[in-house]
């Protein structure tokens, strides 16, 4: 057996025993990784790591997905966690124009720019409950970083 397939033994073997650690350690590292390096440079970090995870083939597997990582991390590192282990995904970064706005969810503070991402796959989104009224301002893909 080589390393490569060792490390998608393991790696997969974890994912199935352990999917709630497995989910919100690739949550970690994209957080992580977005503190020190530009979001294009984390989905390529987050993407080399989710390789030796098993893909996510459902709408409804993704869900969990994000059900288990719920708050942990920010919007960005849990759509780039997600984005990473589902074919064709991409990630949707937004705003909220003021006029819609109105007053913060609970647990937000007031900014002048609300921002927030999500998971579109092929046109479903998989958004948490941060509700509607987001205008898209753009999306990264698996084309963006040679990945796919």
């Amino acid at each position: 057996m080589d390393r490569t397939t060792i490390t998608f033994a393991v790696g997969n073997a974890i994912v199935a025993r352990f999917p709630w650690l497995a989910d919100n350690i690739l949550n970690l590292l994209a957080y992580v990784s977005l503190r020190v390096r530009t979001p294009l440079q984390a989905k390529v970090d987050v993407e080399r790591v989710a390789a030796i995870y098993p893909q996510l083939r459902t709408v409804n597997e993704a869900l969990r997905v994000l059900q288990r990582l719920r708050h942990g991390g920010s919007c960005l590192s849990r759509s780039l966690s997600i984005a990473a282990r589902f074919p064709d995904a991409q990630v949707v970064i937004g705003v909220m124009p003021p006029a819609i706005r109105g007053r913060p969810s609970v647990g937000m503070r007031r900014r002048r720019v609300e921002a927030h991402a999500w998971v579109d796959v092929r046109g479903v989104i998989l958004r948490d409950d941060s509700g509607s009224g987001w205008v898209e301002l753009g999306r990264m893909d698996a084309a963006q970083t040679g990945g796919g």
